[in-house]
C-alpha cells in the first residue's frame, strides 16, 4: 500500500505539470457533482452515516481515477477533490487531501476558501499523526464520554490574527463553541428518562492497565526494531499512561526512548541493568501510539515511530515507521491487570488503527 500511496503523489505531480494557465482551464463537472453530493449528505438533519461512509469511499475511488486520467484541470477541481479526500479515514487519504489543496492554492492563491481548506487539512493530518494541530479546527470526544474537547493545539504555531484572516475562529471562540455544544448534550441527557439509556449507551469507565515483563522476555523485539524493544522496556515499567476505555481507541501521551545498541538492550531485557533515560538527546526515538482491544479482548498497541530528530518547528511531515504490538487478554470489563507481550510486527501505514 505504501507503493500505491507513492503512486498517488506521482499522479498529482504529473497532472499538475500539465497545467499552464489556470484562467483557461475548465472545471470538471463530474468532480463538482461529487463534491456537491459530499456536502449535501453532511447537511442532512439526520445523516445516514453508514451510507455516507460507503458513498465517501466510492467518491474517493472515482476521484483517484480522474487523477490517473489527468482529468483535474482547474484550481476548483483540486479543491473539490481535496474536500472529498478530506473526509477519508486514513492518514494516506488526508495526506492526499493536503497535497490536492496545495495545488489549488498554488493555482489560485487569492481564493480564501482554498487557503482555509489547506489549514483544515493540515490540522486533520496532525490529528492523524497524533501531533498538535495548529489552527484549532479539530475536536475529539472526551474519553468515555459523548462530550467534546478541542484536540491539542500548538499555540505557538499560528496566531489568532492568522486564524481570523482565514475566516477561522480564535482559539477562545473555538473552545467556547465546543462548550456550547457540550451544554446542549448535557441538557439532552438530563431530559432523558433514567431508564432510557441502554447499557450500550452508558459511558464506559476508564481503567488503568499495567504490564508484566519477565526477565529474559522481549528478545524477539530486537529483530523487529531496536527502538520498539526500548519502547517495550519502558512501557512495561510504567503501564499505559492514559487509562483505557472499553470500545474506544485511546491515544496515549507521546513517549521518548533513547536509542541503545543491542548489547545494552539485552542487558536491560535480562534485568542486568536498569533503564535511565536522559531528558533529551539526538539519539532519541519518539512514539505516538493508540491502545485498543481486538474482538478477542487482546490489548493491541499501534505504534508510529519517529526516529529522526529535527530541531525547531517545521512543516515537514517525516515518514513514520509503523508497528503493531499485541499483548495478552484483558478482563471482559477491561479491568487493569498485568499483560504479557505476545507478538510485535511492522505494518503498513494504512493498517494502523486511529
Amino acid at each position: 500500500m505504501r507503493a500505491r500511496q507513492l503512486l498517488q503523489y506521482i499522479i498529482i505531480a504529473t497532472a499538475f505539470a500539465g497545467i499552464t494557465d489556470v484562467s483557461c482551464a475548465a472545471s470538471n463537472d463530474s468532480v463538482r457533482v461529487m463534491y456537491e453530493a459530499d456536502q449535501s449528505e453532511r447537511k442532512a438533519q439526520q445523516p445516514d452515516f453508514a451510507r455516507m461512509n460507503k458513498n465517501d469511499q466510492d467518491r474517493r475511488a472515482r476521484v483517484l481515477k480522474l487523477l490517473q486520467a489527468s482529468q483535474l484541470k482547474s484550481a476548483e477541481d483540486y479543491y473539490h477533490a481535496a474536500m472529498i479526500y478530506q473526509h477519508g479515514a486514513t492518514l494516506a487519504d488526508i495526506r492526499l487531501a493536503y497535497s490536492l489543496i496545495n495545488i489549488a492554492v498554488t493555482l489560485q492563491a487569492d481564493q480564501l476558501r482554498y487557503q482555509r481548506m489547506r489549514a483544515l487539512a493540515w490540522d486533520r493530518m496532525m490529528l492523524q499523526l497524533n501531533r498538535p494541530q495548529w489552527y484549532g479546527s479539530q475536536s475529539i470526544n472526551k474519553p468515555g464520554s459523548q462530550l467534546l474537547q478541542l484536540y491539542e493545539v500548538d499555540e505557538t504555531a499560528v496566531s489568532d490574527e492568522e486564524r481570523k484572516a482565514l475566516g477561522l475562529p480564535a482559539l477562545a471562540e473555538a473552545k467556547a463553541e465546543i462548550e456550547n455544544i457540550n451544554a446542549q448534550i448535557l441538557k439532552q441527557q438530563a431530559a432523558m428518562p433514567a431508564n432510557a439509556m441502554t447499557a450500550s449507551q452508558a459511558a464506559p469507565k476508564p481503567v488503568s492497565v499495567s504490564f508484566h515483563r519477565a526477565a529474559g522476555s522481549g528478545h524477539e523485539l530486537l529483530a523487529v526494531d531496536h527502538c520498539v524493544a526500548m519502547f517495550w522496556i519502558k512501557l512495561s515499567a510504567m503501564g499505559l499512561p492514559e487509562p483505557l476505555v472499553a470500545n474506544l481507541r485511546v491515544a496515549q501521551p507521546r513517549m521518548m526512548v533513547v536509542r541503545r545498541d543491542e548489547k545494552e538492550i539485552l542487558s536491560l531485557l535480562d534485568d542486568k541493568t536498569k533503564i535511565a533515560n536522559p531528558s533529551t538527546g539526538n539519539e532519541a526515538c519518539f512514539f505516538d501510539y493508540v491502545a485498543y482491544t481486538d474482538p478477542d479482548r487482546h490489548l493491541v498497541l499501534d505504534l508510529m515511530l519517529d526516529d529522526k530528530v529535527v530541531p525547531g518547528p517545521t512543516f515537514e511531515v517525516k515518514p513514520y515507521k509503523y508497528f503493531r504490538v499485541k499483548l495478552g487478554q484483558l478482563d471482559a470489563d477491561l479491568k487493569g491487570k498485568h499483560v504479557e507481550l505476545l507478538q510485535a510486527e511492522k505494518i503498513p501505514a494504512d493498517a494502523v488503527q486511529r
